[in-house]
């Protein structure tokens, strides 16, 4: 009898180990898996949102690293700098393409081909007068900037100068003529925002993938992207079908005409 019973209690004994094996597998397929797989979506995330912070909101090292022999970091941010200038008619009288003089000092902070200006979201025609570069760069240190703008009877209005380092800039000018007006002119405080330029974007196409993953720390496949006018920019390895996390933000742009623009910044982390 007392065999018997043993025998039973084995088989009882086995029967209850497999249901508990076959528990915990499905517990682990059912409950486990997706909550694994979530940490890992949000680890992704966490890693393409830093990625795309060391990238696109950081100068680098050097700051100017594009024109430098050894780069620690290349990442893209340039400051682009904006002056506000107040303009004022008082004397009740239409200001019809009438030319304006502000005076800049940008101390080196402006490539001689890169300041712009924009009443609105028009560009308005400019001239460069009285350029100071005492060490022939093309970066200035101060400048008169000359430009027409249009101010009916009794309106204010704001105009912003925007200008980079960024010598692959290349606005065009013009050859303007002095004209009588009615407005006071007010040059604000400058302003500088981080953005982004082309010189770094081209710099760092020409790095390396293997040697940019190195200098930002990277362990992971990523890519990035810029979306803007007149196409985009890309560089990084080729997207797959893998679990991907994507980081997307808004940034200021100075293409490669001067234009100012806010352009998409793109990162893709995978695994």
């Amino acid at each position: 009898m007392n065999k018997g019973f043993n025998q039973i209690d084995l088989v009882f004994a086995v029967v209850i180990i497999i249901f508990v094996v076959f528990l915990s597998i499905y517990y682990s397929s059912h409950f486990m898996q997706p909550s694994l797989n979530r940490a890992r979506s949000l680890e992704l995330k966490y890693l393409a949102k830093g990625l795309s912070e060391t990238i696109f909101n950081d100068l680098g090292v050097p700051e100017d690293w594009q024109w430098a022999n050894d780069t620690v970091k290349p990442s893209l941010g340039s400051y682009v700098y904006k002056v506000p200038v107040h303009l004022k008619e008082w004397n009740g009288t239409d200001n019809d393409n009438v030319l304006i003089f502000v005076y800049l000092e940008t101390e080196e902070n402006a490539y001689n081909s890169s300041i712009i200006v924009y009443d609105g979201n028009e560009t308005l025609d400019t001239e460069l007068k009285d350029m100071v570069d005492s060490d022939n760069d093309g970066f200035l240190e101060e400048v008169n900037v000359t430009f027409n703008v249009s101010v009916s009877a009794d309106q204010e209005k704001l105009v912003y100068i925007y200008y980079s380092r960024d010598n692959q800039t290349s606005v065009s000018y013009s050859s303007l003529s002095e004209t009588n007006n009615t407005l006071n002119v007010t040059e604000l405080s400058v302003k500088k925002h981080m953005g982004l330029t082309t010189s770094k974007m081209s710099a760092l196409s020409n790095v390396s993938l293997k040697d940019a993953r190195d200098k930002f720390g990277v362990d992971l496949p990523f890519r990035l992207k810029v979306e803007k006018t007149g196409g985009n920019w890309e560089y990084g390895y080729n997207l797959t079908d893998r679990n991907t996390a994507v980081n997307i933000k808004k940034i200021l742009l100075q293409n490669s005409t001067g234009n100012i623009e806010s352009a998409g910044a793109i990162t893709y982390v995978w695994k």
